[in-house]
């Protein structure tokens, strides 16, 4: 074995910031959310006493005017702790970004056992909705994502994220289906690679969290290959971005199938230069991407 290979600390935050920091619009068609997804927002939200919360993900849609979605995700049950704390969150993005808050709590423990609303005063109650994992058909999952692969069909991205939340579903034999899920991904054919790679990313933390010893922590990272991911979703930036400059130099002129190609990519551009605008100034996300700041700053 790899002396190298060590389990990921405290997996199942970083599966939550990789989900919302690299899939938020995956995650919001997932669990289908409402509103048009605009964008991830910043996950640090000052409290007004000079205090900053980190909260899960929150999201800016548009449904009737603005809106924020707040997810929070709870690997143990949901109480009036957790209610209460999470409330707090949704004040605080409320006022922060001036849009009301939609708020949406994940868990893998029973809807039986979590409690569903909190009341902050006698003239106010806190209904989040709560989604398990444990409600969730893993075993049907499974036999769809078997389908899929031995019918050699196009996996979109809703359905990938699907894949690699399975384990999850399984009150008992995670492992066992961790195992399957991993070969599944593997053979698992995705036209965007940039997505491929974020949810390789998440199903590292999965196998993180569920294999039973780091032999086999070893041996599922090797079948999934993250290293020829990373390579794949670069080369896949590239090529969005030359289309990109194609898309600029023959703007105006071009017809038919290449104008029809063109125009298919630029959500998926725009949806790389919101990414990219968490980390890089304006100036730098237009350079990157191919395209133009007004496109961006429109999309943001």
């Amino acid at each position: 074995m790899n002396q190298k290979i060590k389990r990921i600390d405290k997996p199942d935050d970083k599966f939550r910031k990789i989900s919302h920091a690299m899939l938020g619009k995956t995650v919001h068609k997932y669990f289908g959310l409402p509103g048009k997804f605009l964008a991830t927002i910043e996950n640090e939200i000052p409290d007004g006493k000079n205090n900053e919360k980190r909260t899960d993900g929150g999201y800016k849609v548009k449904f009737n005017g603005n809106m924020i979605i707040s997810i929070e995700d709870e690997s143990s049950g949901v109480n009036m702790e957790t209610l209460e704390k999470i409330y707090k969150y949704c004040v605080n993005m409320e006022y922060v970004f001036g849009s009301p808050v939609y708020s949406v709590i994940t868990t893998i423990v029973p809807l039986e056992n979590c409690r569903e609303s909190y009341s902050p005063s006698e003239t106010m109650l806190y209904l989040p909705k709560i989604i398990s994992f444990n409600e969730f058909d893993g075993d049907e999952r499974l036999e769809i994502a078997r389908n899929k692969v031995r019918n050699d069909e196009e996996w979109d991205d809703v359905e990938g994220y699907d894949l690699v939340n399975i384990p999850k579903m399984f009150d008992n034999g995670n492992d066992v289906a961790l195992e399957e899920v991993c070969e599944l991904f593997s053979q698992m054919r995705m036209s965007n690679r940039f997505i491929k790679y974020a949810l390789g990313r998440c199903l590292q933390c999965m196998i993180s969290k569920y294999a039973k010893s780091l032999d086999d922590v070893f041996r599922l990272e090797e079948m999934i290959n993250m290293v020829s991911l990373k390579g794949d979703a670069d080369a896949y930036i590239e090529e969005i971005r030359e289309e990109g400059r194609v898309e600029g130099r023959v703007e105006g002129r071009v017809e038919g199938k290449l104008e029809g190609k063109l125009e298919g990519r630029l959500e998926e551009r725009l949806d790389l230069a919101r990414k990219f605008a968490r980390s890089f100034d304006i100036d730098e996300v237009a350079r990157i991407s191919g395209l133009s700041k007004d496109q961006i700053l429109d999309n943001l």
